[in-house]
């Protein structure tokens, strides 16, 4: 029994004494290399995820933007033909409907040109 335990104890210390194989450079630059694919693959996976969320959000936003827009337009219109109508009664319905049209399409004939000027500026 005692031999049986020293034989035991020379084989953990012989063990113990020898070193564990270790693997070569190329193994290892295969083996981050792999990584390296493996993390950019995840980070390109998070970042695609990242902007299909963010591209369902703005569009529920911009949906919720174009029903709010379209109900201002309906408000304007209808804040104009009240215009048209009071202004009516002192210069007639046709003069009346002409002077909130000039009035309203001057600046929207400049500010027109205006955009177009600066699309033109930063597209060339």
């Amino acid at each position: 029994m005692e031999r049986m335990i020293m034989n035991a104890q020379r084989e953990a210390v012989h063990q113990m004494a020898m070193p564990e194989p270790r693997e070569s450079l190329g193994d290892l630059l295969g083996d981050l290399m792999t990584q390296s694919t493996e993390l950019v693959k995840g980070e390109v996976a998070l970042a695609k995820a990242e902007l299909r969320d963010k591209a369902r959000l703005y569009s529920s936003a911009a949906l919720i933007i174009a029903v709010g827009v379209a109900f201002g337009l309906l408000a304007a219109m209808a804040l104009l033909a009240a215009g048209i109508i009071a202004l009516a009664t002192y210069t007639g319905l046709a003069p009346s409907a002409l002077i909130f049209g000039a009035a309203l399409g001057a600046p929207a004939t400049l500010l027109f040109k205006r955009g177009l000027r600066n699309f033109k500026r930063h597209s060339s």
